[in-house]
């Protein structure tokens, strides 16, 4: 299953148990998941958890660690070709187009202005419904 993980999902599993944590966890146990990142998702997460604020849950060398560990095991790629605003955040629109482009199955984030978004192609969840699927649940 090809996903694109959202910068709020991968900043997520690092400080705390959850969800986000046991996707992150599964893909990079190389279960069948293959998540897509870009630079600009790279970038994003990087640039939060080196952020003062969150020096308390993420030290700088686990930061480090896990980006270089996210490069290594995800499906880099170029950043898309930017499309026409389709949500009601045009910052999140270039996740739906690196979605599109490299045929992913789901979005998976916790950012409402995604999961609220219409014209969900591909789909958008939750990471905890995200994970029900991952479970073979409903």
């Amino acid at each position: 299953m090809r996903v694109v993980l959202d910068a709020n999902v991968l900043v997520s599993a690092v400080i705390q148990a959850g969800p986000s944590y046991r996707i992150v966890s599964a893909w990079l146990d190389e279960e069948s998941l293959d998540a897509v990142v870009c630079p600009a998702l790279l970038a994003e997460v990087e640039d939060v958890l080196n952020r003062p604020r969150l020096r308390k849950w993420v030290a700088p060398g686990l930061a480090d660690l896990f980006m270089t560990t996210i490069r290594r095991t995800s499906d880099v790629v170029s950043d898309p070709v930017e499309i026409e605003a389709e949500t009601r955040d045009p910052d999140d629109d270039y996740l739906i187009a690196l979605a599109r482009e490299h045929d992913v199955d789901y979005i998976v984030t916790g950012d409402k202005d995604l999961l609220e978004w219409v014209a969900q192609r591909p789909p958008v969840l939750s990471p905890a419904a995200f994970e029900q699927i991952m479970i073979g649940g409903t």
